[in-house]
């Protein structure tokens, strides 16, 4: 579905430091979510993906994070306003599942399922791009080179705390999914800090 990316109503919260003391729209079963507004000092505000968009949009939260699509399609630009903006830094990818019965399909018919969805990856990429390009220039807060990486390290350190439970979170992230997105990163930025850290995930 794309990158997450947090849309605020202020264009000043562009730091997390900026984040502290805001309301923030999280889905209330995300417990990685909830550990990360925790941690930048935000206010948790229990949500659900039936009714963050209309928090946000009436003001009830400072801030919610989405995909692009919702800029349009859920009309975030009604939150944003005329101050605020949607922060250039993906938080998250977000994927979608079919989830089907075991016994109601048959092996070959489960196969070409497969076959079905990964053939319309290339469409649902062009169109993910589509939706980020057609949001006005104006509208994204540009983050300076030099944020990203202390960005990078505060979400690795998140990513450990909730691997082996520690400051407060649970134990969340299993260690081979965190190894093998790591590697991921990784091969497509090499030169990140998290590649040669001690405490390699």
């Amino acid at each position: 579905a794309g990158a997450g990316y947090l849309f605020v109503n202020d264009r000043s919260i562009d730091t997390a430091g900026e984040l502290a003391g805001k309301r923030m729209a999280t889905l209330d079963y995300q417990k990685d979510a909830i550990h990360m507004v925790n941690h930048v000092k935000a206010t948790v505000v229990p949500s659900d993906i039936t009714n963050f968009a209309g928090k946000f949009n009436n003001g009830s939260v400072d801030t919610a994070y989405a995909p692009a699509f919702a800029y349009e399609a859920l009309e975030l630009y009604k939150g944003i306003g005329e101050d605020g903006g949607i922060v250039d830094y993906p938080l998250a990818q977000l994927t979608i599942q079919i989830i089907a019965r075991d016994d109601v399909f048959d092996d070959t018919t489960a196969q070409k399922s497969r076959d079905v969805a990964w053939g319309m990856y290339g469409q649902a990429m062009d169109l993910i791009q589509r939706q980020e390009s057609a949001i006005p220039e104006e509208k994204w807060i540009r983050i300076p080179d030099g944020d990203i990486e202390g960005y990078q390290e505060m979400f690795r350190e998140n990513r450990l705390q909730l691997r082996d439970g520690t400051d407060g979170a649970k134990k969340v992230y299993h260690p081979k999914m965190m190894s093998l997105l790591s590697k991921i990163r990784c091969s497509s930025n090499p030169g990140a800090s998290e590649c040669t850290a001690p405490d390699r995930e």
